[in-house]
């Protein structure tokens, strides 16, 4: 249990009412609760109808069919910041092989979410940069590979830069 308690992705478990039964610190902390809050109640409960919904869609396939369902869920923190989180919900068995309840971890994405649109967002300027430029423009990989070029409209251009691109 101290393993899980700790560890820094969501963990938690629900019976066969989808009603949380344990939940971890990280659960706690992502969702703004007290230790304990959550024990007993629903999504619903927790989060509010439309996340609710979508959580009681996913332990209802679960529950009712032993699927391990993946999903991916966004919406905004109690402090108001943007989150996206992977979810992975798999059903806990009994001795007898029923299914008693679930088990939920969800990993947050946002950083990376984040990054990767930083980075989109760079490039689309960089993009744009480069095709106004007015001479020759170019970007190289680790390798020293040419990766993009663009090249001045003008008649003293005598080859198309494309030709050097991977060399």
């Amino acid at each position: 249990k101290g393993f899980v308690q700790y560890f820094p992705s969501i963990i938690y478990m629900k019976n066969s009412k989808s009603c949380y039964t344990y939940v971890n610190q990280a659960f706690e902390h992502h969702y703004g609760l007290k230790h304990g809050e959550a024990i007993g109640k629903t999504t619903n409960q927790i989060l509010g109808r439309r996340l609710g919904a979508i959580a009681k869609g996913n332990d209802q396939t679960v529950l009712e069919r032993g699927d391990i369902v993946h999903s991916s869920q966004s919406s905004k923190r109690p402090d108001g910041t943007d989150y996206h989180l992977e979810v992975t919900k798999f059903p806990i068995r009994g001795s007898d092989g029923a299914v008693t309840g679930l088990g939920g971890i969800n990993i947050d994405r946002s950083a990376e979410l984040n990054a990767t649109r930083a980075m989109e967002n760079s490039n689309e300027r960089l993009e744009d940069y480069a095709m106004s430029a007015s001479d020759w423009f170019w970007e190289q990989d680790a390798d020293l590979r040419m990766v993009r070029i663009t090249g001045a409209n003008t008649p003293e251009t005598l080859q198309d830069p494309k030709i050097y691109k991977g060399k």
